[in-house]
């Protein structure tokens, strides 16, 4: 984030209900609808330059990725609106080289669920079932 979305900061820890995260098609993250679980991950404010700069890197136009509103509680208890990308793919598949090990060096460091961490890391290869 800090390369692409220079004036983002992280405000806080956020969970984000009836969803789980997967490993789409392509390669990379995406959340869908899953009665009973949750996503959990970081709010971030960013400014209108860093969501334009987030378009593009994205894909919004291309329509690899789309934004939607979603509210999300917050680590402080809040209930807030949030930008959500969605990849466009819902088939799951295998993280590239190096992309999901990010993904949970990054939960650790922001001190995200151990048991969430360890479902993100079951999507590691050889891992899955």
């Amino acid at each position: 984030m800090a390369e692409r979305c220079p004036g983002a900061r992280v405000v806080e820890g956020a969970v984000l209900e009836g969803r789980r995260f997967i490993i789409a098609a392509r390669g990379y993250g995406n959340v869908v609808p899953a009665a009973g679980e949750a996503v959990f991950g970081l709010l971030w404010d960013l400014t209108p330059a860093d969501e334009a700069s987030l378009d593009r890197y994205e894909g919004v136009r291309p329509g690899l990725y789309h934004k939607d509103e979603c509210e999300v509680l917050t680590t402080g208890g809040r209930n807030v609106g949030a930008l959500l990308y969605l990849a466009a793919e819902t088939e799951t598949g295998e993280p590239r080289p190096g992309y999901l090990e990010a993904i949970v060096a990054a939960a650790r460091h922001h001190g995200l669920p151990p048991d969430y961490v360890a479902q993100l890391e079951g999507w590691l290869p050889g891992r899955r079932g």
